[in-house]
């Protein structure tokens, strides 16, 4: 008889039960995933021949076994020790490695937010060349009465309007690294590095006389520009790939949310507007006849400045 039951993604409990000619064993173990190529487990052995511990690790293709005999017979303080040990030991090892652990998620989200940032300037610079080269095709392209791109957002809340501007640092509750003991030179290298509380005010108000920064990633990014360098006669092709690898993209939802990014595109074709929005990995091929017709530039001039 055997009885599994899966608490969460990463962690299961079972229970078996054997029946021999000359022996009657119940195990009572549970598993967790570790990380994606290790998972641990424990289980507990109770019959008549004995109480038995079995610990097990598997890395990969590979399975490691630690059987741990107890007794050599079935006895109560046997028992309730095999069960207390387990228990006591996994409580004792989670409060050692908790404020490793928290330090651990503190840093990942500081190394992701700061990944981030750095997606975002190399897609700004790619979008400022490729700007120069999107203002001479729309110019084109609405003279010859084709393809203009008017508005277009990547990522999450396409609702919203966010620009180009830059993001600040991320912020974490905490230390990223765990201190080290400190010894007797920390202690001149912390007075010559210490400066006055005069300059850093100073400091702080010159960073808010320029142009304040997001406190937060934005969500979505603007890429019309992007687009509209990307059309050709009056077309515009994209292949079913994530839009992020594309020049002048970078994913702003990566790491923060479990949400796709998707793509928002209105634009004009003749005097007529559109509007559309793609999945990530969908191929774009504008016009599409599956675009949403939101009016005509002519009798609704309102629809170029819509957002």
């Amino acid at each position: 008889f055997s009885w599994l039951q899966k608490f969460t993604k990463r962690s299961e409990a079972n229970f078996v039960v054997k029946l021999g000619s000359d022996n009657i064993e119940m195990d009572i173990g549970s598993s967790r995933i570790v990380s994606s190529r290790t998972k641990a487990g424990f289980s507990l052995g109770v019959g008549i021949r004995g109480i038995s511990i079995n610990l097990t690790l598997q890395r990969n293709r590979w399975q490691y076994a630690f059987p741990i005999k107890l007794s050599r017979s079935f006895s109560i303080g046997g028992f309730v020790t095999a069960g207390l040990l387990p228990a006591i030991t996994n409580y004792t090892i989670l409060r050692i490695l908790r404020p490793y652990k928290e330090v651990w998620k503190r840093r990942a989200r500081f190394e992701e937010g700061n990944r981030l940032i750095k997606a975002r300037t190399a897609a700004r610079l790619q979008k400022i060349v490729m700007s120069r080269v999107a203002v001479t095709l729309r110019e084109k392209e609405g003279k010859d009465h084709g393809l203009v791109i008017l508005c277009a957002r990547y990522g999450d809340q396409l609702h919203k309007r966010f620009d180009w501007r830059n993001v600040d640092p991320p912020k974490v509750d905490g230390p990223i690294h765990m201190p080290r003991p400190r010894i007797p030179s920390d202690w001149d290298e912390e007075d010559s590095n210490s400066t006055s509380d005069t300059e850093t005010e100073s400091k702080v108000n010159t960073n808010k006389d320029e142009q304040e920064n997001y406190s937060e990633h934005p969500s979505n990014i603007d890429v019309t520009d992007q687009l509209q360098f990307f059309v050709k006669d009056s077309q515009l092709q994209l292949h079913a790939a994530s839009k992020s690898k594309l020049l002048g993209f970078y994913d702003p939802c990566h790491g923060l949310t479990d949400v796709a990014p998707m793509l928002f595109v209105r634009y004009q074709l003749a005097s007529w507007v559109y509007e559309i929005t793609f999945s990530d990995l969908d191929p774009v091929e504008l016009p599409s006849p599956r675009a949403m017709l939101i009016g005509n530039v002519v009798t609704q001039p309102f629809v170029l400045w819509a957002s």
